[in-house]
């Protein structure tokens, strides 16, 4: 049974594998105790203070909290959250599919892209506690954390929700769910998908389309606009054409869709190409150069393999192993950067997936390694 209490067993739960790796003193039971123990009061008084640590990124304010026992318990409240309020981000790869075979339909319809403009900063944070106190009834121990949570905000002259916090992404989801229930409800939409603040919906063809940002905009909770410059309307109409060419492109969470006129020999279907977004080849490309860049620099190769690891959006690439002396499998290019295997394997809930891992062999390091050497070409 859910535990959504703040006691000292739920909040302990919370300690990950990470935390202790940065805090070994952690494994110590008097310390993991004492700080549990911190997070509790916390989590009955409410915030004294909240350690804010601001980083910028690509132009835009992150934030992080300093404080473990903190940390903690924003992370229990998260949880309750999205359990209480059955709040859940959208599969950002469903969406793409389930996208990419509407388009294929060859009848005519409207896409319609909108973005919100400055999401996470803009939502309003009466309006956020005076909903949470309605649906929170029943959980008067989150509702008082999230409460502290948004003065220590207010504190702090940080406007809305924090970005980068994992509270922050439960809340806004939360804020937004009676947009998302008012889009299925009264647009009269075959589909409609938000991730975050990118919208899109699939309509039928419409007589007035500019009417329809007016109405997706009254719709928004208090404090939201959309951004017009990036929201846009796609019509696509039924013209059968016998070298179908491409109709409209748009790009949406990354990918660029190109869709085509429907074919006069197939009118059923539309030919869609699903490609990576030119905005993300160019912006992937010089984060890669950089890395490389910073490598030349500093020769610190375990740091320019965790930086293409991140630009490879979760993917895990693996060294090559070669056979051992005795049996088993070592990795011939540990530490070695021109022997990265192009091998990658996806992710499955944010950890990679291990194929290939090399089994572990009882020969010692340096005979292994001595054959890795005499082994690569």
């Amino acid at each position: 049974m859910y535990d959504p209490t703040f006691g000292r067993a739920a909040l302990a739960r919370h300690l990950s594998k990470n935390d202790f790796r940065k805090r070994p003193a952690l494994k110590n039971e008097a310390q993991k105790e004492a700080l549990v123990s911190q997070a509790v009061t916390i989590a009955r008084n409410g915030f004294s203070s909240l350690p804010l640590m601001s980083n910028n990124l690509a132009g835009r304010t992150i934030y992080q909290v300093n404080d473990l026992a903190c940390d903690l318990v924003l992370r229990k409240a998260a949880q309750n959250i999205r359990r209480i309020t059955a709040s859940k981000q959208g599969s950002r790869i469903e969406i793409v599919r389930h996208l990419k075979l509407l388009c294929e339909e060859g009848l005519p319809f409207t896409v319609a892209k909108m973005d919100i403009k400055n999401f996470y900063p803009s939502v309003d944070q009466d309006f956020l506690s005076s909903q949470l106190s309605k649906r929170l009834m029943t959980a008067p121990s989150t509702r008082s954390v999230v409460g502290s949570l948004i003065e220590q905000c207010k504190l702090n002259s940080v406007n809305g929700l924090p970005p980068g916090l994992a509270i922050s992404a439960e809340l806004s989801e939360f804020y937004m769910q009676d947009f998302d229930q008012r889009m299925r409800e009264q647009l009269n939409a075959h589909y409609f998908a938000r991730y975050v603040d990118d919208i899109v919906l699939i309509l039928p063809e419409l007589e007035n389309p500019n009417s329809l940002k007016a109405q997706i905009e009254e719709a928004l909770p208090k404090g939201l606009k959309l951004n017009f410059s990036k929201s846009k309307i796609y019509p696509f109409k039924n013209a059968k054409m016998k070298t179908p060419t491409v109709e409209h492109s748009l790009d949406y969470l990354g990918f660029r869709f190109s869709v085509f006129n429907t074919d006069k020999a197939r009118p059923v279907s539309r030919r869609v190409e699903l490609d990576i977004a030119l905005s993300k080849v160019r912006k992937n490309k010089t984060r890669i150069v950089k890395s490389l860049l910073r490598y030349l620099g500093d020769g610190n190769f375990a740091d320019l393999r965790d930086r293409v690891r991140i630009l490879t959006c979760g993917y895990q690439f693996f060294v090559r192993a070669v056979p051992c002396p005795s049996r088993g499998y070592h990795p011939s290019s540990v530490g070695r950067p021109d022997r990265i295997s192009t091998r990658s394997a996806p992710t499955r809930a944010g950890r990679p997936r291990r194929r290939g891992v090399a089994s572990p062999c009882p020969a010692s390091p340096t005979a292994c390694a001595g054959r890795a050497r005499r082994e690569a070409p």
